[in-house]
């Protein structure tokens, strides 16, 4: 059978010994499909508006826990 992942632990493995960051945004996406939600075009494998949602939502966790962005201002009621 074809292993769909090896591409990705290829890469995650490539940065983790080049000392590159890298943010592997399958685990979760697994997670959210696994319970019931859509994240992909019915017609392919490109993330549908809810995925691009999600990716950016991660994508932005990650930057701000290593420091790189700051934090979300604080709202005032």
């Amino acid at each position: 059978t074809f292993d769909l992942e090896a591409a990705n632990r290829r890469l995650l493995a490539f940065c983790a010994r080049s000392g590159i960051p890298a943010l592997d945004l399958l685990p979760s996406f697994r997670r959210t499909t696994d319970s019931g939600e859509v994240l992909y075009l019915p017609s392919d494998h490109h993330w549908n508006s809810r995925g691009h949602r999600l990716a950016a939502s991660l994508i932005l966790e990650n930057l701000r826990a290593r420091g790189w962005l700051s934090p979300a201002p604080a709202i005032s009621p």
